[in-house]
Order: structure tokens, then sequence, then C-alpha cells
């Protein structure tokens, strides 16, 4: 750990904290309702408990982690711990509460606060710290107690400050969640859009046969992956003749996640037997965690030249039949889930997918052109995704290196400031990229359609970030950022500081609204000679 100012301390987690303290059951009846948390309850993205349950203590006073109110829960099994689910737990009915068993459970003593080990234990430097200790086979690594007593702890000498602290960074973290909120509205709006098209309504008014899995004419095959070694390349270049491994951990959020990719040398015929084409579709076929069993995306071509890993299967359509972005939709409909999990067996407390139990799955076949309609319209919400992903992880990247900065006792009120002016744009539901569900009898031949995404990005900023659109508009050639604070005023605005000015101009290049010329000095230009009718729309 870096120094930290006097009078902090540095201690061991342990030293503060009590791990898996090992509660009694609480004096209530039995019958009496209590909180349930499972692991798919703690959300990774906002580091809280999204979705509790509640059941009788009957029911769960054997065989389940217990905590109460104010504990910390920190999952402690590969990959829920890297991928940060950790929450306090708080709104425990009866004050208790029960849950996965991999959940350890950290107590703060009278020198530490929850939401100080909260904030702390998020940190990705400590997450690292933690994988690099797990021990177990493949797929059931944990972290061992000791491992987290030992985490080294900076500590300001009173609770106060602590407090102080965290309240800055809640103000940060809130930023966040809104932007979080923001992006999960248009992932709802492609489940709205699916069923819209495809849910049981359509499928019962238009009488769409199904067919199974196993028919060769509309799926040409299901195809388990490579279990060699992959290698991890730390920056460095592939070994030569190794081909790029999708793993579980980037089949994410219905998409191919490229980043911490792993590398594997394979003969050149089991190379090509595994070698991905565009539209095969992978499916998560073993996980600890059920909620991942089943999940699917579409291979895309990006990596270029990939392979796949044991623990997914290939599914490769017939394009003729199958739009790829509609059958994988599908499998992640409540409806397909439920084919899956039906299927799913487990084993020692992993849950396993056979090749076989998919083949026998049957899947309505809509006509293919209605397929093709939903797939151009998920490709305009993958668009707006994009930017929304960009966004989310420049804040994070902020937001992150904000934690580390208070745990160094550098946190200042202006930095703060800053990251939540940058956190201001959201996407309201009622502008989304669709302006009106489609219907399958409302399909026809692709038009030509006025892209929506600048209406989408005006309605989403504030009004001071409108001025500055406004501004920028008015400039012929590129502008600097004096030039730019004189154009606010001259129109009767309000300009920001040149640092906050600064930063809304950052956002709106990510956004794509305006362009930084790559020059001596910083200059910005307008690049969309025609946005404002579309936005007038």
């Amino acid at each position: 750990m870096s120094s930290t100012p006097d009078p902090w301390q540095v201690v061991q987690l342990g030293d503060v904290a009590e791990l898996n303290p090992g509660d009694p059951l609480p004096q209530i009846q039995s019958d009496a309702r209590v909180s349930f948390v499972p692991m798919s309850a703690v959300s990774e993205v906002t580091a809280s408990i999204q979705a509790p349950e509640f059941r009788r203590l009957d029911e769960v006073a054997r065989g389940f982690t217990r905590f109460r109110e104010g504990d910390v829960l920190l999952a402690r099994i590969t990959p829920s711990m890297e991928n940060g689910k950790v929450a306090i737990a708080n709104k425990l009915e009866a004050g208790v509460g029960f849950g996965s068993t991999e959940f350890h459970v950290i107590r703060p003593g009278p020198r530490v606060t929850s939401r100080w080990l909260w904030y702390f234990l998020r940190q990705p430097s400590v997450r690292r710290v933690g994988q690099a200790q797990m021990t177990g086979s493949a797929g059931q690594q944990r972290v061992p107690p000791d491992a987290i007593r030992a985490l080294t702890l900076p500590l300001p000498p009173n609770r106060e400050m602590q407090d102080r602290i965290c309240d800055l960074l809640d103000d940060v973290d809130a930023a966040r969640r809104l932007r979080f909120s923001a992006s999960a509205k248009v992932a709802k709006f492609k489940d709205a859009l699916f069923n819209s098209l495809f849910g049981r309504e359509a499928i019962t008014a238009f009488q769409w046969n199904s067919v199974a899995l196993s028919d060769v004419r509309y799926c040409m095959g299901l195809t388990y992956g490579t279990s060699v070694k992959t290698i991890a390349t730390l920056g460095e270049r592939p070994q030569p003749g190794s081909s790029p491994v999708l793993r579980i951990p980037n089949v994410l959020r219905g998409t191919i996640d490229p980043s911490e990719l792993k590398y594997a040398v394979l003969s050149a015929q089991e190379a090509d037997k595994l070698r991905l084409r565009r539209g095969d579709i992978l499916i998560v076929r073993s996980n600890g965690n059920p909620d991942y069993v089943g999940r699917s995306a579409v291979y895309r071509g990006d990596p270029p030249g990939s392979i796949f890993a044991s623990y997914l299967i290939r599914l490769r359509p017939n394009p003729r039949h199958f739009e790829s972005e509609y059958l994988s939709s599908w499998l992640g409909s409540p409806s397909g889930r439920q084919e899956i999990l039906q299927g799913a067996r487990t084993t020692s407390g992993v849950f396993n997918l056979s090749a076989a139990h998919l083949s026998k799955i049957s899947v309505p076949l809509p006509p293919l052109e209605i397929q093709r309609q939903y797939a151009e319209q998920v490709e305009e919400l993958r668009e707006i995704q994009k930017l929304q992903r960009k966004h989310q992880s420049s804040l994070d990247s902020l937001f992150y290196s904000l934690i580390a900065e208070a745990f160094k006792g550098r946190l200042t009120p202006n930095s703060v400031d800053i990251i939540k002016d940058l956190s201001v744009v959201t996407l309201q539901t009622e502008t989304t990229p669709i302006e009106r569900p489609l219907r399958p009898e409302m399909i026809k031949r692709p038009s030509r359609r006025i892209s929506a995404r600048p209406r989408l990005i005006w309605h989403s900023l504030s009004q001071r970030q409108r001025y500055v659109w406004f501004a920028c508009k008015t400039f012929k050639q590129a502008f600097t950022l004096a030039e730019l604070r004189k154009a606010i005023l001259s129109a009767g605005g309000n300009p920001p500081n040149s640092e906050h000015l600064r930063g809304m101009l950052e956002l709106l290049v990510t956004l794509g609204v305006i362009i930084q010329e790559e020059r001596d000095g910083e200059f910005w230009r307008w690049p969309l000679p025609d946005i404002d009718e579309e936005v007038a729309v």
C-alpha cells in the first residue's frame, strides 16, 4: 500500500473486523419471515443487494450463511469475486439475513465503518490480490478467509472522517448508478421489442411452427470447445500460431466482450474444427451459478480467427432459416431459459448443460424477414449501447481512481464535482431509438430511415450541456476553449469554469457530436451539418 497521511494507520483487515462470525439462530418464531440473499441478488455494477428474497426461518436455518444488519457480504468464489460482488446487508427483515454459502461475512469492529470496508473491497487492486490467492479446482476456486484477514487497510483516525470521505464517494457512486440505470433502460427495450415480435401472443396469433435444434436443416451443429490450456499474453504479442480463445468471461450481457483474451496453440485440424464463423452462437454450458448457464451471444467476427473454450458450446444456425440475433435472444427469453434450465444438471455445486439437451429444444420459427427486421433494430440499439459503454467505462475508471485517492487520503470535493458533472447524461425510456414497437403484421422490406441517435443524444443532455451544444454549432471552423466560453456568454448563458467545460466537450466527443482535432493546442469542431433537422423532429 502507498503511504498515508498522519495520523492515518495501515492495519490488517482482520484486526478491525471479524470474518464469518457464525451467529447463533435468532430467537424468533420458526415460521417468521427473514431476508435471503442468493449470489444472483448482488449486483457487481452497483455493489448492492438488488433483489433480496424472503423465506421462512425454518427453511434457511441450516446450510446457509448467516449475517445481520450492517455486515459486508463479499463473494468468495470465481467469477463472482473478480466481478466485484460485494454489498452491505441492510434493511433486513427482522434484522437478520441468510444467503449463499459462497459469501464471506465481514463484520466491522468499533474502529471501522461498514461503508469504509465496502469501498475498500470494491477496489480492482484489492480484488486482484484476492484472485491471486484463490485455491481450488478450475471453476470452483475460492478466496480463503485468511487472505481477506491479511488485506492491508488504510484507516483514518476516526469513524467521522471515514464517513465524510464515504459521503463524497457516495455522490459519485450515485451518478454512476444513474448512468447504469439509463443503460439498463435501453437493454430492457430490446426485451420489449422481442416480446412484441415473438412473444406468446404473436406465436398464438400467427401459429408459427417450432423446430428442434437437432434438425440439421435448421441447425448445422452443436460443438464443445477446446480444453487445451490457455495463456494470457499480459500485453505482449501472442505466440506465433496461437488462436484467441473465447471463454465464459467473454460472453457478457448478450455480446462477445473481446477484452482479457487468452490464447492457445492447437493442431491445424482442431483449430479448423473450432474456428468460429460470423453468426455462430456461443452458449455457456458450465458454471457454479445457474444464472450463467445457458447465457449466449452471437459471434460477429471479433476477434478474428477466434476459437472457443470447453465450457462453451457453439450453436451454428442455418442462415436460410434462422437469424442468429433472433435465436440467441430466444435462448435468453423466459421461454428459452425455462427450456435450458430444465436440462441443467448439478454435480458438486457446478451446473452443467449438455449439447444433447440443447438439441432437444424446440424453437419457434417466424418468417426470416421478421427475424431480419428484429436484427436491424437490435443493431441500432447496439450502436447506442456502444456509446453508453464507452461513457460508462470512462466514469468507472474515474470512479475507481477516486476510491484509490480516497484510501491515500487525497480525495477533494473539487475532484468529485468534476466526475458528477460528467455523469449528468442519461437516456430516458421515452427517447428510445425505436419510436413504436414493431408487430409482425407491420413488417415489410427495409426502407431508408433517419437515424434517431442525434435526437436521443439531445434529449439525454442537461440544460447546461445543451447550451454548450448550441454554442459549438455556431462555429463554422475549429474553435478553442476560450472562444467557446465567449460564444456562450454572447448567447446569454453562464459558462462553467474551464475544467468543467473541457469535461463537457470530452463528453460530446465521446457521444460523436463534435470532433477534437489532432494538432497543437486544444481545438474542437462541429462535424454534423444536418443534426438540427434531425433533433427538431
